[in-house]
């Protein structure tokens, strides 16, 4: 990739980053859209019609269109888990801050940690690797603790969604490792495609089961059956009032995921997961401006560490020849 085009794709991923967050935040702030299953299948709709269009062009050659059995296998495993842990983390932003939410997500390395010891047994960890989750921990713990929008129900979100990652790093690795073969062998923009629309399969199907349930459903006791509105309903009064942030979200959505697997095919994964850091950190910073909220020293010195943490940790995970938990 040419210096040019890194800086453009590179700056793009931050921008959207930081645009798809905040953004996040707003809608559920202000209930724009108050079902997030139809929140994510928007964000999942929109990543898939941005990678056709871009194979449409010739920027993305490659798109495998067909998959066999074994591959389908693991790709419904990594579409559960990965939608999963959007949800989450949705779930958990619209109670907790934009700050907070992101530096939770570093709590990521330490469960994927936990969860490589128990179910990778020829994976070695190294104490390296271990050492580095302290900043992580104690970042985040100092953070969670400085910041006024901590509650419990947002935490748990919070960390289920680091969960729900980490199996999903567990699910790739595993994937890998049985489709080895070239023939075979999914690259990054072919699997978050697949999982994008299997995804938009998965969520079709809740959603769908919900509907059901809410018409079969007697209202609430007090509640005038009229005023059970259906999440279709509310979808269409969520566009006809606020197109333009349900549009930013989404087209944000796509193209952040899309620029990171694009610099992830053009770079080393040590120095990606190091980008990464310091993109969260730039998200946090970003959501302050916005949302004009002031840090404390401790809370800065918690989101510092968390991010550090993070760098070192995926470094430290580069180093082994046997390859990387996820």
């Amino acid at each position: 990739m040419r210096s040019t085009t890194f800086a453009l794709v590179f700056a793009l991923w931050y921008a959207t980053s930081c645009l798809c967050t905040s953004s996040t935040k707003v809608i559920l702030k202000n209930r724009v859209l108050e079902d997030k299953v139809v929140l994510l299948w928007l964000q999942l709709f929109a990543s898939v019609i941005s990678i056709l269009g871009l194979h449409f062009v010739g920027v993305i050659p490659k798109l495998r269109a067909r998959l066999n059995f074994r591959q389908l296998r693991h790709i419904i495993r990594i579409c559960i888990v990965y939608t999963g842990g959007f949800f989450c983390l949705q779930s958990g932003l619209s109670y907790c801050s934009v700050s907070l939410s992101v530096t939770t997500r570093a709590l990521e390395p330490v469960v994927t940690c936990i969860f490589g010891a128990l179910f990778l047994r020829d994976e070695s960890i190294s104490k390296t690797m271990w050492l580095s989750l302290a900043p992580i921990v104690i970042g985040v713990s100092s953070s969670a603790m400085s910041d006024m929008t901590f509650n419990v129900r947002g935490f748990a979100f919070l960390f289920l969604a680091d969960i729900f990652f980490s199996l999903r790093s567990l699910a790739v690795k595993k994937m890998r490792k049985d489709l080895a073969d070239k023939s075979t062998m999914l690259n990054g923009t072919e699997t978050y495609f697949a999982v994008c629309w299997t995804g938009l399969l998965l969520l079709t199907f809740l959603f769908m089961c919900k509907e059901t349930l809410n018409l079969l459903l007697p209202a609430p006791h007090g509640e005038d059956v009229d005023v059970k509105s259906s999440s279709i309903e509310n979808v269409r009064q969520a566009f006809s009032s606020s197109v333009g942030i349900l549009l930013v979200n989404t087209m944000t959505f796509a193209a952040y995921n899309c620029s990171s697997y694009t610099l992830l095919g053009s770079i080393s994964m040590a120095s990606h997961a190091v980008l990464n850091a310091m993109r969260q950190a730039v998200v946090v910073a970003f959501s302050a401006w916005y949302f004009a909220r002031s840090f404390t020293m401790l809370n800065m010195l918690g989101v510092f560490l968390s991010f550090v943490g993070v760098a070192l940790f995926k470094r430290a995970s580069r180093v082994k020849p046997k390859g990387t938990l996820l």
